[in-house]
């Protein structure tokens, strides 16, 4: 098994060996043990499981919520020639069959779902039939009550064992204290207790946290002083583009990033980002998820995140080449009163629920008892404007009618039209002697779009109606020719939102809530809060105050965090700084430059400063080669 593996990571990855632990938790899975890897941002958690899934043969299930990420990974794989695909809620049913088909006949070595799929029918009348080897589930925390991300959807995970039990499960995530990991396991049904966990422990990043009430100041003078990549976290679309334009004014390269604007421009921004033609991107927390950018020099918050977990994971992509790297986390004391007044907003009253649900219904048009499996265009903050909805209110109440099982807001809404024959070759050639006018149209797309008898693949509406000289109606004419006889199956591009009904509209008062589980969540944020309160509000150093809150006690102090620099200045004392100029230069003469990198903590001015005074009390000498001694005792 050595030589395999190894084979594998050198042939689809070029690496020589692996990284720490991850060969550990490798050996683990191929063993058939159920495994909870515990890995930093950065850390290679995807190789821990690709590796095994190759090595293992058959198929890799993947369960992740996150549909850029799960994007993102299927096109690395098939880049490395490796046969992979995803299923997520913005495919239509016709899409899911057409990959569902090509799964059974084992063509797949990765498939990638998102949570919520796991459940549908389709899906699980499919289930027995596929020669799965390993279950993964990603994000792994979001399954835990415990966790900063709970996702009711991912309860069902389990189920896959029904059919699997010899199968082994293996759960990764970045974040987790040791109460999540315990709960990980009980809800993955872990035959035993396996956890691997590297240290979250990342010294070459330093953490800072700053009370201010000038915080563009503040970011300004920060860029000054770590030029290099760097992400600035908001938590507004507005605040993105108003910081943004800030810096711009103020003579940076810089551009702005949310979920709200168009996948074509996402992606754009992003690869200029990558790429470091915009060094600074501003951003909510929809930015940096799977995003594998080794050189970011500097992370800034300046809103507060609502938990720890989600601070340590979004600071965490500081760094990831292991050069030093700064975080700052720019807060004041309104922070916590928006972070306790979105909590608020995020679990609003039964009854407010009840009402949105109606309302929404009305703004869709759909009547009662219609709308189950169906998908409406829906603009949220159109919705809000013509209804004066609070829109954190309605945000919270969305979610939990989403989380309850009612709707579900599709995520992929600016998707490219996509194409797929359904037909055999030997029924297209039949097809196109019966239909000439459709030839040189179908061997065009035949021919630009490879993979297209056995995938969807996107296509570019606009640029193959250049190619073929005709107008969009006139290709939009063609495709539904296709369509109608049979040949594809075709979905145009889809500009709008998306919300679907997973039940019948029904009428409000018989919406049924877990108040229970409810009231657990809303209390559970409110303790991750005060957590984020005591962090900012304690002197003790922003290092080991994050490793112990996830698990890892006694941690030393980083010495050079916001707390330990504060703690070493109060320390810096004419008389002190003396003392340790006497205890250096008492082991051997130095130089200047030796002695400072020496005693890190004293400024270099202050260090200046007591060696002269140090030299005019005749108890150190200063050589004319430079080097400092100590004067002899006479």
């Amino acid at each position: 098994m050595d030589t395999n593996i190894h084979h594998i990571l050198k042939q689809f990855w070029g690496f020589d060996r692996f990284r720490p632990l991850q060969e550990t938790i490798i050996r683990q899975v191929l063993e058939g043990k159920d495994t909870l890897a515990l890995l930093p941002t950065g850390g290679g958690k995807s190789i821990c499981f690709q590796v095994p899934g190759l090595a293992l043969g058959g198929m890799t299930i993947v369960v992740t919520p996150l549909i850029a990420l799960m994007k993102d990974q299927v096109a690395n794989l098939k880049r490395k020639g490796i046969k992979a695909t995803a299923i997520y809620s913005g495919l239509d049913p016709r899409q899911i069959k057409a990959i569902l088909d090509n799964a059974e006949s084992a063509y797949y070595q990765f498939l990638y779902l998102s949570p919520e799929r796991l459940q549908s029918e389709r899906f699980q009348e499919r289930l027995p039939r596929l020669d799965i080897r390993l279950i993964v589930v990603d994000e792994a925390h979001c399954i835990s009550q415990w966790g900063y991300d709970f996702r009711p959807e991912y309860l069902q995970i389990p189920t896959l064992k029904a059919f699997y039990p010899e199968v082994p499960i293996m759960a990764l995530t970045a974040t987790a204290t040791p109460e999540v990991a315990r709960d990980i396991q009980e809800k993955l049904e872990f035959k035993r207790s396996n956890i691997h966990q590297a240290s979250f422990n990342r010294p070459n990043i330093s953490y800072n946290t700053l009370l201010t009430d000038r915080k563009r100041h503040e970011l300004f003078d920060k860029l000054r002083h770590h030029p290099g990549s760097t992400i600035v976290y908001v938590r507004s679309r507005i605040k993105t583009v108003e910081i943004a334009k800030y810096l711009i004014q103020n003579g940076y390269h810089a551009d702005f990033y949310h979920a709200g604007l168009e996948l074509k421009t996402r992606e754009k921004k992003q690869d200029a980002w990558i790429k470091g033609a915009c060094p600074i991107m501003v951003c909510t927390n929809a930015f940096g998820m799977g995003i594998d950018k080794p050189d970011v020099r500097l992370v800034v918050h300046m809103d507060a995140p609502d938990s720890l977990e989600a601070y340590f994971q979004e600071a965490g992509r500081a760094g990831r080449d292991e050069r030093d790297s700064s975080t700052y986390w720019f807060w004041d004391e309104n922070d916590m009163e928006k972070l306790n007044y979105q909590l608020e907003m995020s679990f609003p009253p039964l009854d407010s629920i009840r009402l949105l649900y109606e309302t929404l219904g009305a703004y869709l048009g759909v009547p009662l008892e219609f709308g189950e499996g169906q998908s409406y265009d829906f603009e949220l903050q159109d919705f809000i404007q013509r209804y004066q909805l609070n829109p954190l209110a309605c945000i919270g109440g969305l979610k939990i009618l989403q989380d309850e099982g009612y709707i579900i807001q599709e995520e992929e809404f600016n998707s490219r039209a996509k194409i797929l024959f359904m037909v055999s070759h030997d029924y297209l050639y039949e097809y196109l002697l019966k239909h000439p006018q459709m030839d040189f149209f179908v061997k065009t797309l035949l021919r630009l779009y490879q993979g297209v008898m056995t995938n969807f693949v996107p296509i570019d509406e606009a640029k193959l109606a250049e190619f073929l000289k005709v107008d969009a109606p006139t290709l939009k004419a063609l495709m539904r020719k296709l369509e109608t006889d049979d040949v594809i199956e075709y979905y145009p591009a889809l500009t709008k939102p998306q919300l679907r009904y997973l039940a019948p509209r029904m009428p409000k008062k018989l919406l049924a809530f877990d108040e229970k589980r409810l009231r657990f969540l809303k209390e559970r944020r409110k303790t991750m809060i005060e957590k984020v309160s005591e962090f900012l509000h304690s002197t003790r150093c922003r290092s080991a105050f994050l490793l112990d809150y996830f698990g890892e006690k006694n941690a030393p102090d980083c010495g050079h965090c916001s707390a330990c620099l504060t703690r070493q200045k109060s320390m810096m004392t004419p008389q002190n700084i003396q003392a340790m100029i006497f205890d250096a230069l008492k082991i051997r003469p130095l130089k200047i430059e030796e002695l400072k990198s020496q005693l890190p903590a004293i400024p270099y001015k202050d260090l200046e400063v007591q060696l002269a005074l140090m030299a005019q009390e005749r108890r150190i000498s200063i050589h004319p080669n430079g080097l400092i001694s100590l004067r002899d005792e006479e």
